[in-house]
């Protein structure tokens, strides 16, 4: 009996011998061999080395005779750096390397300000700079420029032109 896929992983496998009797039924389940799979999730913090970080993972599992799979994760400037060749070597016990892949993180979208009619100028472009971290250090500046532009169309209204 073996497994058949990573879902498996963390399973035991066996079978179960059944006694049935006049009155007593009885069971057991007898855990049989079975060829391990092992996932190696690994996390490699911004400057460090991520082909050393890999193979520390890697040492620090038994993967004789396993089915075994890498993912990890890591700042974008450093996977040009990466030595698959050491990585691969490295995996040499292993039955079978099933995959080595970076796992992506989602792209963090900014939500967009809500801004309705009832909220004031100034009300909505606070609001608006709260959503843009970048303006953060220009809210008192952005402030007196929008209200200057304000005044100004008001005096504009009152001309009539």
């Amino acid at each position: 009996i073996e497994r058949i896929n990573f879902g498996e992983e963390k399973e035991d496998k066996g079978f179960c011998l059944v006694n049935i009797g006049k009155g007593k039924t009885s069971y057991e389940f007898i855990p049989v061999p079975a060829r391990r799979f092992i996932t190696i999730d690994s996390v490699i913090p911004q400057g460090e080395d991520p082909t050393n970080t890999l193979l520390h993972e890697i040492e620090s599992h038994d993967l004789s005779d396993a089915i075994v799979r890498i993912f990890y994760t890591m700042p974008a400037e450093g996977v040009d750096s990466l030595d698959f060749n050491k990585i691969n070597s490295a995996l040499g016990e292993a039955f079978l390397v099933a995959t080595i892949a970076e796992k992506t993180k989602p792209i963090e979208r900014t939500r967009r300000a809500e801004v309705s009619e009832d909220l004031g100028m100034l009300d909505a472009l606070d609001k608006y700079i709260q959503s843009n971290p970048e303006l953060v250090p220009l809210t008192d500046e952005l402030k007196t420029r929008a209200q200057k532009l304000e005044q100004e169309l008001e005096n504009e209204d009152m001309k009539g032109g």
